[in-house]
């Protein structure tokens, strides 16, 4: 269990969700690898894992794909994962500043939001469950105007994060494939979300952190 003790709330961002967040995925996967609390020594796949996790907090996204992303007024994110989908869009405000919803598989297309604009963007994960006619269509709808960025490699001419996946286990690699573009955009746009003196991102200062 980790203890998060905070000062007063200074803004309206949940920030000590967000580092609760990172706190459980970095604790889990490592958990998951062996290298933290007594669940047993994970083998080659956790291992793995583990190291793609760890990467994806960190990697590099091309400066074209953000800024695109920081133009836009709403960001849809598209997947069969409502945990991942959820969490995704609720911290797009709260990291970067940005209005964001998701919309689950297919309804991206028929849902309120199909009606893709010049000034939305979509970002689609679980890639590989879209079928073909759908990202058709998605493509389609946004030409000339919305911007696709996908999570996971693809070859329909997306922009994409290019993310490492293992099945079973894309929510190891695409949530934090998530937070990091997030807090990329919100970088560009002047958001910072360690920065407590600038934007009063910061919703409050962890004191003591332990386990």
């Amino acid at each position: 269990v980790f203890f998060l003790q905070g000062e007063y709330e200074k803004a309206d961002p949940a920030s000590k969700s967000y580092y609760n967040h990172l706190l459980f995925y970095d604790f889990l996967v490592h958990a998951i690898a062996g290298d933290a609390f007594p669940l047993g020594k994970g083998g080659r796949l956790t291992a793995e894992i583990a190291g793609i996790a760890e990467s994806e907090f960190s990697r590099e996204i091309s400066l074209d794909v953000i800024e695109a992303l920081a133009r836009k007024d709403m960001l849809i994110f598209a997947g069969f994962n409502p945990s991942l989908g959820t969490e995704l869009a609720w911290k797009s405000w709260e990291i970067a500043r940005k209005r964001a919803t998701y919309m689950q598989g297919t309804s991206v297309l028929h849902g309120p939001f199909s009606a893709i604009t010049e000034n939305d963007a979509v970002l689609l994960f679980d890639y590989a469950r879209f079928a073909p006619h759908d990202i058709e269509d998605i493509g389609q709808q946004s030409q000339g105007k919305g911007t696709v960025v996908t999570f996971e490699p693809q070859n329909a001419g997306f922009h994409s994060l290019e993310a490492r996946t293992i099945e079973g286990f894309e929510i190891f690699s695409l949530m934090p494939a998530g937070w990091n573009l997030l807090r990329r955009i919100g970088l560009m746009l002047g958001h910072n979300l360690d920065d407590l003196g600038t934007n009063g991102l910061a919703k409050s200062r962890t004191l003591d952190t332990r386990v």
